[in-house]
């Protein structure tokens, strides 16, 4: 809520807190906000600049609630919105914004927010995103001249989601430091692949304005909301696209006026009777780091410019300084982010992003941000696989589901916990409308997913069973990749291919419809290629098994003779369901293609009954798993 200052201090006394543990659930601070024609745009819907000052007080109310002491802002994380969000976010809706600290780490924490739209005419609640702040505790006066070091109380995790969280966490945590590295790397790489020319006459576009901090723009701490700080970013990143959108107009007599005669897409130039109806859509924002605090009666500097125009977004640069009334001269760097957003035209929400014309860097500075971008664009469309629908398409690349994939980068640990992550929302997610399944195998229920827009691209499953053995015995059978045509019925072939660094692996598997399969439309065999990511808590007696698509043709090419299909984020949750852990619930959430779908669904009861069995008769019997303990 506030920003974090970037001075260190060293410490030589602890101030201890008065609680030493906390429940994660204790720190669960919810918000509701009435979206009124006062923070909407010009198309009614939810401005993105009110949305991040939601954002970032359900945060700080979280982060305070758990530390019990004033908390500021240091990073927040990327934030991507579903396909459908600004559909959802419309005036006169209620939006809920649920926030939760996840981990403590000494003087920080980490919290995600949650946002959540509740329809008013059908009473149904749609998730939108979500995205995860880190808070440090500000020091008292006191604490400072004595050189205390501040620890807030140890979080408690509960249930088996709040146990993923917190282990993730401290992966998030280490993406964050590695990220600039990564992205550095990455640009060395276009840098072989591209040759920019430079243009001191078509640079991207940018602006500086000036605001100065009221009392309304401070918190209880006197330092600027970091959500005003973030709304002022928006006012900046938005208008620098709409000075871009101008300038990339073309000529109405036809002349050369020196730019591209096509846009990013390779279509004609957008046209000024175009910008009449055009709108901007957010897209996705990404790491905002605040690097020193702004204070009341300071003057706010916001300098926003466009680094680079991609056929589905334009990325805008904005950095914030500040400085007091009598030390203008000298301004304190306060933050600095990237926000992405989409031209988007008329009621039908035609997309223009591509009509617009790319920038062509005119300094050095402006072609190192535009050698960047691709980078940070790799992460953003690497990011937003795990939660978007994709069209309906089964080809043999799988080019919607899957993600390019090197198994001896960094990246293999970056998807194994996006996978993860996305087994917990979704596990999580009460937006989510399921239909009950008929079962006739006892201890068994299983549900399809029915939402207000299932566009059939995304078809989802969620089967939970009790079976009567440990979760580690559970989990030990599913991650045995040799057993697993001993169960499931559709399996043909399973084999481990290559092991990926600490609790990842590489998975290829072979599906198909049982012998007895008499539907008219029986599938053919279909391939897949799946990294499989696991967490172990046998302390609580948790276990998460999951798998997604991926893609790497060239050192693992698809079958000749089958067609690769493919899954989003599905696995298991195996947790204890008595306080012996003798037996244990477990919670199967699958994403299929709907060719995969169609296969897998109808013999799902099978093969949960087959695994139950499989499990529960002793190890020494016939039919009985020799692995289980």
């Amino acid at each position: 809520m506030g920003n974090a200052s970037s001075q260190k201090v060293k410490a030589v006394d602890t101030a201890k807190p008065e609680s030493r543990k906390q429940l994660a659930v204790d720190s669960v601070v919810t918000l509701l906000k009435e979206i009124d024609g006062a923070v909407c745009d010009s198309q009614n819907i939810l401005s993105l600049g009110y949305l991040l000052e939601w954002m970032d007080a359900a945060s700080c109310l979280a982060a305070e609630r758990h530390c019990r002491r004033s908390a500021v802002t240091l990073v927040m994380d990327d934030l991507d919105f579903t396909d459908t969000a600004f559909e959802l976010l419309l005036r006169g809706e209620r939006c809920i914004l649920e926030g939760k600290v996840t981990r403590a780490f000494g003087s920080s924490m980490e919290v995600v927010v949650r946002i959540s739209v509740a329809h008013v005419h059908s009473g149904t609640l749609r998730f939108v995103g979500s995205a995860y702040f880190m808070y440090v505790v500000l020091k008292t006066d006191e604490e400072k001249a004595s050189n205390t070091k501040v620890e807030v109380p140890e979080l408690v995790p509960i249930t088996a989601e709040e146990h993923l969280e917190y282990s993730l966490a401290e992966r998030r945590r280490n993406f964050r430091k590695n990220r600039e590295k990564r992205v550095a790397e990455m640009t060395k790489e276009a840098e072989a692949e591209h040759t920019v020319n430079l243009s001191p006459l078509h640079g991207g576009s940018a602006l500086t304005f000036t605001e100065l901090v009221l009392p309304t723009h401070t918190n209880h701490m006197g330092n600027t909301f970091g959500g005003q700080i973030m709304a002022w970013m928006v006012k900046g990143a938005k208008t620098a696209v709409w000075l871009h959108l101008r300038m990339s107009c073309a000529p109405k007599d036809g002349a050369d006026d020196g730019r591209p005669p096509l846009g990013v897409g390779g279509v004609d130039r957008i046209q000024v009777e175009q910008l009449k109806d055009a709108f901007l859509q957010p897209v996705s924002v990404d790491t905002v780091h605040f690097k020193a605090p702004s204070r009341l009666g300071d003057r706010v500097l916001v300098t926003a410019s466009v680094t680079r125009v991609f056929p589905s977004s334009i990325e805008v640069k904005v950095r914030v300084t500040s400085n007091s009334a009598s030390n203008q001269d000298v301004p304190m760097e306060v933050n600095e982010g990237y926000m992405n957003f989409a031209v988007m035209s008329g009621a039908d929400h035609e997309p223009l992003t591509r009509h617009v014309t790319d920038v062509v860097p005119g300094t050095m500075e402006q072609d190192q941000e535009y050698r960047k971008a691709i980078a940070r664009q790799d992460f953003r469309e690497f990011r937003r696989m795990d939660g978007k629908r994709s069209q309906p398409s089964c080809t043999s690349s799988c080019h919607k589901f899957s993600v390019d994939f090197d198994p001896d980068s960094e990246k293999a640990q970056q998807v194994a916990v996006q996978c993860l992550s996305c087994i917990l929302c979704l596990n999580d997610n009460a937006t989510l409308r399921w239909e009950r399944l008929i079962t006739t195998t006892p201890g068994v229920e299983a549900w399809v997913e029915f939402g207000l827009r299932n566009t059939t691209s995304v078809s989802r499953l969620k089967v939970k069973a009790t079976v009567k053995r440990s979760p580690s015995d559970c989990f030990r059978l599913l991650k045995d990749a040799n057993s697993r045509m001993q169960f499931d019925v559709n399996c043909t072939e399973a084999e481990v291919i290559l092991c990926c660094r600490n609790s990842a692996d590489l998975v290829r598997m072979v599906m198909a419809p049982p012998p007895n399969d008499t539907s008219p439309t029986k599938r053919p065999k279909q391939e897949l290629l799946v990294l499989r990511a696991y967490e172990e808590k046998p302390d609580q007696n948790v276990f998460i098994l999951c798998s997604r698509s991926v893609r790497s043709d060239k050192r693992f090419p698809p079958r000749d003779d089958l067609q690769r299909t493919e899954v989003l984020p599905s696995g298991y949750i195996m947790e204890a369901a008595s306080e012996s852990g003798e037996s244990t619930n477990l919670t199967f959430l699958g994403q299929f293609s709907q060719a995969l779908f169609d296969m897998v669904q109808p013999h799902a009861m099978e093969t949960v009954r087959r695994f139950k069995e499989l499990l529960e008769k002793p190890s020494n019997e016939p039919g009985g798993y020799a692995g289980a303990s």
